[in-house]
């Protein structure tokens, strides 16, 4: 849907790591993916994700935009 809006997609499930990688290396290599985005999706029950909600709080330390899931393609500027 992302894509399909014109939007770049970074995944962090698709970032070169092979997926038995530690929680840790998979951590460091989605923050080094955060850095070159402007705007992070969060998905529907991404509050039970202890990751996500780091991602969350990365995002919101270096100032990027949301949208979340539930309210489809609205933006959202945390500060």
């Amino acid at each position: 849907m992302l894509r399909a809006k014109g939007y770049d997609v970074v995944n962090p499930m698709e970032n070169g790591l092979p997926y038995n990688a530690s929680t840790h290396q998979h951590m460091r290599r989605d923050f080094e993916m955060l850095m070159v985005c402007d705007i992070i999706y969060m998905m529907k029950g991404w509050t039970h994700s202890k990751g996500c909600k780091v991602e969350f709080d990365v995002a919101t330390a270096i100032g990027l935009s949301f949208m979340f899931q539930e309210t489809g393609l609205e933006i959202f500027k945390f500060e």
